[in-house]
């Protein structure tokens, strides 16, 4: 369910191999003219699988359950997103554009008050990645 690596079907050199993890599973049981859908999906907050049935909600804690014959759709994403900030729409300061901002005004200087910022921006962000 993860390292999917891709590297054999990219059309060119990539700068960081593709490489993928499995987040979540839609899942179809039934027949082609009518069924049922559920989803299995990995919370990054809590590191667990849960089961999404109608209002019921269940911790996965077998993952040979998420490998089914019943998978319709699976969800990956790229392997390195643990080493970068998330874009959430309720923690702005994430925004590349945010972000990218802030060290320009910073700037690339070495005298004191340049790094003492640096330091500062480098511990927010480090703060609200943990946070999660």
């Amino acid at each position: 369910m993860n390292n999917l690596d891709l590297s054999p079907y990219v059309s060119s050199p990539q700068r960081e191999r593709p490489m993928y993890d499995l987040f979540a599973v839609a899942n179809h049981s039934g027949t082609m003219n009518s069924g049922h859908y559920y989803a299995y999906t990995w919370n990054h907050a809590s590191r667990n699988w849960y089961y999404f049935n109608d209002q019921e909600i269940k911790l996965i804690k077998n993952l040979q359950k998420i490998i089914s014959p019943e998978a319709y759709i699976l969800f990956y994403t790229k392997t390195s997103i643990e080493n970068f900030l998330r874009q959430t729409l309720r923690i702005p300061t994430y925004w590349p554009h945010v972000v990218a901002a802030a060290l320009e005004q910073i700037g690339n200087g070495n005298d004191k008050k340049s790094k003492m910022k640096r330091k500062i921006l480098r511990d927010h962000l480090q703060s609200l990645k943990s946070s999660f």
